[in-house]
């Protein structure tokens, strides 16, 4: 695809070096929060473990789904750079016919740059869920901390394995190929602004009728 050969990558860039900095602004939220969580969920029902658990399993879907749809295909003033970055760059780096990374400096086009992993962690995740932990309970602002962490980080792996090559062993398995085929048609022209925003599990795209 030209386009590719037209972007400019940083001198230097490193695919897993990028990868490592994601991880390490990722993990240690979880880590912290179960941590958290070990100490205040010891008298905790199942009944509320289990409500909590699916509410920010979810909420964390939720934010994915819209964030995809309304910020990253959305041209917003304020958000002009993430639309710029993901829907005209992206989309163009990998198209529907070609979503495969061919080279370790690909993923400088798949994964959130570093800066953008700690602003939603540390800016919005971990923020969010102190003042649940003020007001709601330190377990229930440690479990959302530990899945909000998590699934970000899922988030991160999951679209990075949808851009692997075809013959990856992982695509063996047929639910991490329908999971790649759901992302792929999204990177159709026509579909990529209208469906299939959930990337992880297509539970928003299934309940708000946009999966193709």
């Amino acid at each position: 695809m030209p386009y590719r050969e037209e972007m400019q990558v940083p001198r230097g860039y490193s695919g897993g070096v990028h990868f490592l900095g994601t991880t390490g602004a990722s993990l240690p939220l979880v880590v912290w929060g179960a941590v958290r969580l070990k100490g205040a969920g010891l008298s905790v029902s199942t009944g509320e473990w289990c409500f909590w658990t699916i509410a920010f399993l979810l909420i964390a879907s939720g934010v994915e789904y819209s964030a995809h749809r309304w910020i990253l295909h959305r041209r917003r003033p304020a958000l002009a750079h993430a639309f710029v970055e993901h829907t005209l760059r992206h989309h163009r780096w990998f198209d529907a016919g070609d979503i495969e990374a061919r080279s370790g400096r690909d993923y400088h086009q798949i994964l959130f740059p570093v800066w953008g992993v700690v602003l939603i962690q540390y800016g919005l995740n971990l923020p969010f869920c102190l003042i649940l932990s003020r007001y709601a309970g330190d377990w229930i602002g440690a479990l959302g901390l530990c899945i909000g962490a998590g699934f970000f980080f899922l988030y991160e792996v999951v679209h990075a394995v949808c851009h692997f090559p075809a013959t990856h062993p992982l695509f063996k398995f047929g639910i991490i190929r329908k999971i790649r085929e759901h992302h792929r048609r999204h990177h159709e022209p026509g579909l990529m602004g209208h469906r299939n925003f959930n990337i992880v599990v297509p539970v928003w795209d299934f309940l708000l009728r946009t999966r193709a």
